[in-house]
């Protein structure tokens, strides 16, 4: 399924309305059959269970070849009709989607995705007193209480051995609940079986702080589905799901550059990521294995990413997650099953060592992924993974390079965006292991729309053949400004 839609299509509707809409969207489309021409999703107006009859959130579907592919757990509870709890009062992770697929592997047979918001109020029992990624009051849960717009949004991805997350805490296994900290099962962070990344998710002073993401973040940052100038995509089947989002303004005859800042509904500063945020995405699925991944049976190749298309002083936060084996260098495989992470270097972290930087241009896009220069580590102890794509942007910079550029077609003899497969892999020595490609996207042209132009046609589509599986598919541009990706159109 390849499905536009506006949790906020009712523009009159409440900040609980959106919250909720959009948890309606993303089961509606994860759970579409195969062949669905129509999916209706009137809008909640309220959290009194008012809904308007005469709005769809669905606005287009694109593609419908494929079913969403996913199936909805015992934990799901997302509210079709009737009230909710409004979210400045709702208790921690109340409503959430949460799915399954198959992974294909007997040890840990499922694949897991979950979609909630931001809790609210502080609790020990998920963070510890001295986490800084806490929040420390209610203002900074699903609803920022001072603002009445909503908080972060949390995604869930990773492997389980069921279809439900078994821990008793959600997210699974507690822990830090902040981007690219790995959240379930026990043991070391390389070990640990899921990962709960956040939009928005902004920088504030020395550390990443619940603080920013409502001062500094809310609408005009990443997924706030109370913007009625927003819309989202969702791509989806049983191995993958990508959702982006992108101003209402933003096409291909007007250009890409509107940002998603809206500074007449909350509160913001120029000079934050907000006010220069063209839209984000994130992917999480499968990827393509080695042949010696395949003879094991705990080894699910998954990943997860975020990507962040902004131009500010706080860079962007950029993350990439993934458990594979690995193998030593004489090619023996270590079957114990690892994490490899990427992830944004912090000032509250003791590691500016581990990213390319200088004190000039700390936020510079080399700095956009933590590239460590002892992958046997990485923050906190995560082993590092390598970095799959090189970003544009930059504090204030408007980037006229052509950094990704046009191929050929071989048939046509035509100049067209090439596909740059976004490969998920880990060069550690001792622990290396060169992965594959993700499915269902990739990175393309990087350059100015007026030159972009020349290379593609309002609402083409172009037919990619992937030489691992023998297979020709349809794929979709998708644009953030000067950045072009390609989607599955399936």
């Amino acid at each position: 399924m390849l499905v536009q839609f506006n949790p906020m299509v009712n523009s009159g509707a409440s900040a609980d309305a959106s919250y909720m809409n959009f948890l309606r969207c993303v089961r509606a489309i994860a759970t579409a059959a195969a062949g669905t021409s129509s999916i209706t999703v009137n809008p909640f107006t309220n959290n009194t269970g008012t809904i308007d009859g005469t709005r769809n959130c669905i606005t287009t579907i694109l593609a419908n070849t494929e079913a969403g592919g996913w199936t909805e757990s015992a934990s799901s509870n997302v509210v079709q009709s009737g009230a909710f709890t409004s979210m400045q009062s709702v208790s921690a992770y109340t409503y959430k989607f949460d799915a399954y697929v198959a992974s294909g592997k007997g040890q840990n047979p499922y694949v897991k995705f979950s979609c909630t918001g931001m809790p609210g109020g502080y609790s020990t029992t998920y963070y510890g007193s001295s986490n800084p990624y806490s929040p420390g009051s209610a203002q900074y849960g699903p609803m920022n209480n001072q603002y009445q717009t909503p908080g972060a949004w949390m995604f869930t991805f990773g492997y389980s051995t069921t279809n439900d997350w078994t821990d008793t805490k959600y997210p699974p296994g507690g822990g830090n609940f902040s981007i690219g900290d790995p959240t379930s099962g026990t043991g070391s962070p390389t070990t640990k079986s899921s990962v709960t990344f956040m939009a928005p998710f902004e920088q504030s002073g020395s550390y990443y702080s619940p603080n920013a993401w409502v001062y500094y973040g809310g609408l005009n940052s990443s997924f706030c589905t109370f913007d009625a100038n927003k819309n989202f995509w969702m791509a989806c089947t049983a191995n993958y799901v990508i959702i982006w989002e992108s101003h209402t303004s933003n096409n291909y005859l007007n250009g890409y550059a509107t940002t998603i800042a809206n500074t007449t509904l909350c509160y913001s500063q120029s000079n934050y990521v907000g006010a220069y945020n063209f839209g984000s995405i994130i992917a999480c699925g499968f990827r393509e294995a080695q042949a010696w991944e395949n003879s094991y049976s705990n080894n699910p190749p998954i990943y997860a990413m975020f990507v962040q298309h902004n131009r500010a002083s706080y860079r962007p936060n950029n993350f990439l997650w993934a458990p594979m084996l690995t193998q030593s260098d004489a090619g023996i495989v270590n079957t114990t099953l690892g994490i490899g992470m990427l992830r944004p270097t912090s000032p509250g972290f003791t590691s500016s060592s581990m990213c390319i930087n200088n004190t000039t241009d700390y936020f510079g896009y080399l700095g956009s992924w933590n590239i460590s220069v002892n992958p046997t580590g990485g923050i906190g102890g995560y082993q590092s993974l390598d970095q799959p794509i090189l970003m544009r942007e930059n504090y204030q910079d408007t980037h006229s390079n052509q950094m990704y550029k046009p191929g050929v077609d071989n048939t046509t003899g035509l100049a067209v965006p090439t596909a740059f497969p976004i490969i998920i892999r880990k060069s550690t020595s001792g622990a290396w292991n060169p992965g594959g490609a993700a499915r269902g996207i990739y990175k393309s042209l990087s350059m100015p729309i007026a030159t972009m132009r020349n290379y593609f046609a309002n609402g083409q589509t172009f037919n990619i053949y992937n030489s691992t599986t023998g297979v020709t598919d349809v794929y979709y541009p998708i644009v953030f400004n000067e950045d072009m990706w390609l989607v599955r159109y399936a």
